[in-house]
């Protein structure tokens, strides 16, 4: 007897072919709707990722938030991922994946009393082989994904375990789909049936409607209860991922190892909206250098440095959403992100400039004009400064061979052409 685990999800994109405030809005009004389901199906499980939502529903409709929060207690509301969302798999720094597990494993154990230990990317569209070990190194022990598809790259089973180096998750490859636009469930069982290993006895089925707004429908959970005993040697049961996973558990030597990337899916995302890839690398960089010099300098930081750049690491977390920073929104949702990405790489520009001026101000006189940089990171720099004096042109050809260090040794440079300056159109 094979028990196909049913995960009742609703797979909402918080940007994709609309913007984030449409997205929003549609995401609560299908967690308001799984809610009263909860509520009218006893027997009824939920699943749901994303800090970025629970806390955006907390802020703007508390009755909604307590009520999850009661079905949670219940064990029948299921977070899962643990991260701020989920991302494009491919192209973030090591830092940001640490910050979209480190963020929100902290708020769900806050908020809600959860230390969530399931991996949970299912529309991303491929998965770096060291996602193992970022997860792993945080407490996970198990994933769940769907692309690359089956079509896309050969796997030898849905259920495997996926390692990088010493760590390893087991890990779930949705074998048809997350959603199921209509209320009969065959086709997405008899999938995750089909590669079913007899020595487990259990496997994954992903139901809801979807994308824009949905989730389990009463004809869907309606349909399950009039067939759990239908399908020959199977049986059906409202669960969800961590349930699953613990079920397992027992079987994990008699599963396939995997190692390395999974790809390819969508790879023509990987070279569109360049201009979002080098606004996101900027932002990155730029608050991982922020917080440096906050750390080294805690006196010359603004008060509310950590508050600002918390803010700001949210807005660049949220702009690593898959349909987002790998290429495939609209174009309207791609000002959107610039406009937010700029946003982050202003605040941490901020606070490095102020950082830098007060200890400026604490400098002794000197009768020279003085170029001062500092390096906040722990390692050494080697590379190229850019400065921007105000000494005229011929003032700045005279500089050739006086600029000097602080032991008063040359320091070789070369002055290039000053930016243009365009004037706006009308």
């Amino acid at each position: 007897m094979t028990t196909v685990h049913l995960i009742g999800n609703a797979h909402i994109d918080p940007v994709w072919l609309w913007r984030w405030p449409s997205g929003l809005v549609e995401a609560i009004s299908t967690c308001r709707t799984a809610a009263d389901l909860l509520q009218e199906f006893p027997e009824f499980v939920f699943t749901r990722s994303d800090m970025w939502l629970y806390e955006r529903i907390e802020e703007l409709d508390p009755t909604l938030f307590r009520r999850i929060r009661h079905f949670v207690e219940l064990e029948r509301w299921q977070p899962v991922g643990g991260w701020y969302i989920q991302p494009d798999c491919n192209l973030p720094t090591a830092e940001s994946f640490r910050r979209h597990i480190s963020m929100g494993k902290a708020y769900f154990r806050s908020k809600l009393g959860m230390d969530i230990t399931v991996g949970y990317n299912v529309d991303s569209f491929g998965h770096a082989a060291t996602l193992p070990r970022f997860l792993s190194d945080a407490g996970y022990d198990s994933y769940v994904m769907m692309r690359p598809m089956e079509h896309e790259m050969e796997l030898p089973a849905s259920l495997f375990r996926w390692r990088c180096g010493e760590a390893e998750v087991v890990t779930w490859r949705i074998p048809r789909g997350y959603t199921t636009p209509a209320g009969d469930l065959t086709e997405h069982i008899e999938a995750s049936l089909e590669g079913a290993d007899p020595r487990i006895g259990h496997v994954l089925c992903f139901y809801g409607v979807g994308n824009h707004g949905g989730g389990p429908s009463r004809a869907q959970l309606r349909w399950i209860m009039d067939h759990r005993k239908a399908f020959p040697d199977a049986e059906l049961v409202f669960s969800h991922p961590r349930r699953f996973f613990d079920a397992v558990k027992p079987f994990r030597d008699l599963l396939p190892m995997v190692e390395g990337e999974l790809q390819y899916h969508a790879i023509g995302c990987y070279s569109a909206l360049m201009s979002i890839k080098r606004a996101m690398r900027k932002a990155e960089h730029g608050l991982l250098a922020a917080e440096a010099a906050a750390g080294r300098y805690p006196d010359e930081a603004p008060a509310n440095a950590s508050e600002i750049l918390h803010g700001a690491w949210k807005k660049v977390l949220f702009n690593q959403f898959h349909d987002i920073y790998a290429g495939s929104c609209i174009e309207p949702a791609c000002r959107d992100a610039l406009n937010q990405l700029g946003s982050a790489s202003e605040a941490a520009e901020s606070i490095i400039t102020d950082i830098h001026l007060r200890r400026m101000n604490r400098l002794p006189p000197d009768p020279l004009a003085r170029i001062v940089a500092v390096n906040p990171a722990d390692t050494p720099f080697s590379g190229y400064l850019e400065h921007e004096p105000w000494a005229g042109g011929k003032r700045l050809q005279r500089l050739r061979g006086r600029l000097r260090d602080e032991k008063d040794e040359p320091v070789p440079f070369q002055i290039v052409p000053q930016p243009l300056i365009v004037a706006p159109r009308d």
